[in-house]
């Protein structure tokens, strides 16, 4: 079966009716980031430049309300409880968490579940959902015809590459 990973789980929020969060949920992606703290959501599109936005998730869910001037205190004490995290995520990523400075085991190769003998009783099931069909339609269809396009590409710069290589042989000789 597949190994828990770290974080949160949000399965109580589809199982249960939370009314606050007890620790905020934080993000942080391709430079982006996102502290959710109940009601409010403090956002950036680059973590390291410093511009962020703050919106009331419950009074502006479609966070168009930025009110990062409005709400100064909130806005400084979320920035200071990310920033926070994100030392401990740096740190975690340089290795300073583990006893040997480093990861002691590589990672593992990638695994799809959908491949696990575990998993094979339902991957026709799941393959016949309707809101899976785009996803297996891409898979089954455009994904070997980009590959096929990336290996083609790749033989014919290859060959040129032979061709020119054995032609500057023959040249040297």
């Amino acid at each position: 079966m597949l190994e828990p990973q770290d974080g949160i789980s949000l399965k109580t929020l589809f199982t249960t009716k939370i009314d606050r969060r007890e620790k905020p949920i934080p993000f942080r992606f391709r430079g982006g980031a996102a502290w959710i703290d109940n009601e409010f959501k403090l956002v950036t599109s680059d973590y390291r430049e410093g511009e962020y936005e703050l919106y009331n998730l419950s009074k502006d869910p479609q966070e168009s309300n930025n009110l990062i001037e409005e709400l100064p205190n909130v806005a400084n004490s979320m920035q200071t409880a990310f920033a926070a995290w994100n030392k401990t995520v740096e740190f975690s990523i340089a290795g300073k968490d583990y006893p040997e400075g480093k990861l002691t085991t590589p990672d593992r190769e990638t695994v799809r579940w959908t491949s696990m003998s575990e998993y094979k009783p339902y991957v026709s099931t799941w393959r016949q959902r309707p809101e899976y069909q785009e996803f297996v339609d891409y898979v089954t269809s455009q994904l070997p015809r980009r590959i096929m396009r990336w290996t083609l590409r790749f033989a014919v710069i290859f060959g040129v590459f032979l061709v020119v290589w054995f032609w500057r042989k023959k040249q040297s000789v």
